[in-house]
């Protein structure tokens, strides 16, 4: 008797759909899984068989052949075990066609049977959901530990089960008690945008604030280097407050995200918040990156469309910095190990602090007692490529004694957030009138480059994502805007990606002060972000 029930393996952040091949013949008795099955997965032989029997169904004793379709696909783990125990009693139980009241052929079970029958909260249940809707199957079995995370998805049947039994009971059409109350609940999404801090609370430290709110606008690179107490820790901690609210799709990628990692747990729904991830400095190069045994994102994908702050950046590894080099600039990491190769997407906004120095006091009001090659070692452990990646540098020092004073509050994020909306529908109309001119009269870099693309997704992508051909469109610069850009570059000896980075920063404060072209001043604004790197980094090979 051969029976084929549909299930799913995640890949990445994606799922495949599997066919679970179950072939039931006379012979001695047996229990086989293949298709390139990993451990866990062939640990489901003992799981199944006694979810089997102790829910009351019979577990036959004949050759049984399980075979995970396609074959060429690494699968571990035990998200197979409900489909798995459905193709053995297939026939058994639903050898009548008309007492099923599904089409198994766009039907999908995916979780882990415990072994009393019960099923288990499974990872990537929504990845799941998401492919097989894509894939145009109608109805997802899922454990009911998944349904609060999965529930956001329309135009598909997801039924949460809470056993095998139940399951089979709902496949005859059998009443389940209270089952209609948890289908048609209303959905809760646990993880909101509400914070427990505030901007407000920053006391002084105007220029660093506004560095914040450009590097927030743009999604540029943030780093912050002064001496300890100064309140970059603070301020970094309040970024996520002032960023805009994800969107529907972004609040899906995100969740998936976490849900194959591990980190939702029963009680919680959808992600509203943009992820805030803080790793310390002892972390290693697999947790930042990704990969390990279970090929589980880092933490540059866990801060997808969200921020990774390095405190302390100075401390980290060198070669745990390296590793953030080209998902800084494209986005995404291609993590390669030996049992094969995933790439993950990794779009986030990296905000760095460190101290200038071992003591912390190099070029401060107080003495430092570092000597100067003690400095220049500790400066030395921020490679160029990296400070090179990061648009914004910027000085943060003590702040003020009359800015202390209790009653001395500063704008709120509702009011800066508010403000970088308003910059964001400026900057949305200015992309839409310039694409709309480009179209009209087929320019160059038009036809050549963006014809071919989502217009949408150019409109809404951050200034710091922008290719060259976009910056032909986006940041043309008048005459006197070139002359202030070639002198800051040749005074200044910037590589030609930071003279890009800064074109694209300009572009971002052109936006907050609704300018429809870069102007100098919007120039010497941007590379004023910098006064960090000038002040710290600029001499750091002089010192001996």
């Amino acid at each position: 008797m051969l029976s084929i029930v549909n299930s799913s393996v995640v890949v990445g952040i994606d799922a495949i759909r599997v066919r679970v091949e179950t072939d039931i013949t006379r012979g001695i008795p047996t229990f086989t899984i293949v298709g390139l099955a990993g451990t866990a997965t062939k640990e489901s032989r003992e799981r199944v068989k006694s979810a089997l029997i102790n829910s009351g169904f019979d577990f036959p004793l004949m050759r049984i052949v399980i075979n995970l379709s396609p074959a060429d696909i690494k699968k571990d783990g035990s998200i197979f075990d409900l489909a798995i125990a459905i193709g053995i009693i297939y026939h058994k139980i639903f050898e009548k066609k008309n007492k099923l009241i599904f089409d198994m052929d766009k039907t999908c079970f995916i979780g882990e049977l415990s072994l009393d029958g019960t099923i288990k909260y499974t990872r990537g249940a929504l990845s799941v959901v998401c492919d097989m809707k894509r894939e145009g199957v109608e109805t997802v079995f899922i454990p009911m530990g998944n349904y609060r995370e999965c529930s956001i998805i329309d135009d598909i049947e997801i039924i949460p089960v809470t056993s095998l039994g139940e399951c089979v009971d709902y496949l005859l059409g059998k009443k389940v008690p209270g089952f209609n109350r948890i289908l048609n609940g209303d959905r809760k999404d646990d993880i909101d945008g509400v914070y427990n801090v505030d901007m407000s609370e920053v006391k002084g430290n105007f220029m660093v604030k506004r560095a914040v709110e450009i590097a927030v606008s743009g999604g540029h690179n943030l780093l912050m280097i002064g001496p300890p107490g100064s309140g970059k820790s603070m301020i970094a901690e309040r970024i996520p407050t002032i960023m805009d609210d994800m969107s529907n799709d972004e609040k899906i990628e995100v969740t998936k995200i976490y849900s194959i990692s591990g980190l939702i747990d029963e009680d919680n729904g959808l992600i509203n918040r943009r992820p805030f991830r803080s790793p310390h400095h002892t972390t290693t190069k697999v947790a930042m990156a990704g990969g390990g045994v279970n090929f589980s994102p880092g933490e540059v994908t866990l801060s997808n469309k969200g921020i990774l702050f390095l405190d302390e950046l100075a401390e980290f590894s060198q070669s745990i910095l390296d590793t953030l080099r080209q998902p800084m600039e494209s986005g995404k990491i291609n993590v390669s190990r030996v049992r094969g190769n995933q790439v993950y997407p990794a779009e986030f906004m990296l905000v760095g602090a460190m101290n200038p120095c071992k003591c912390g006091y190099y070029k401060t009001n107080k003495e430092c007692i570092c000597k100067p090659y003690e400095i220049n070692r500790y400066i030395n452990k921020i490679s160029g490529p990296i400070l090179d990646r990061m648009d914004i540098v910027v000085d943060v020092q003590p702040t003020e004694v009359g800015d202390l004073k209790m009653d001395n509050m500063g704008e709120s994020s509702e009011v800066i957030k508010e403000r970088l909306r308003i910059t964001e529908e400026f900057r949305r109309k200015y992309r839409m009138d310039k694409l709309k001119k480009a179209r009209e009269n087929k320019t160059k870099v038009y036809v050549d480059l963006i014809e071919n693309q989502d217009e949408d997704e150019i409109i809404y992508r951050k200034n710091s994502r922008l290719t060259q051909g976009e910056l032909s469109i986006f940041c043309e610069l008048s005459k006197e805007s070139e002359r202030a850009l070639k002198s800051i570059y040749d005074r200044y000896n910037l590589s030609t990606r930071m003279y890009f980075k800064l074109i694209r920063l300009a572009r971002t404060v052109a936006d907050i002060k609704q300018n429809l072209d870069i102007k100098p001043e919007d120039i010497y604004e941007a590379f004023s972000m910098r006064n960090g790197y000038l002040k710290y980094f600029s001499d750091r090979h002089n010192f001996l």
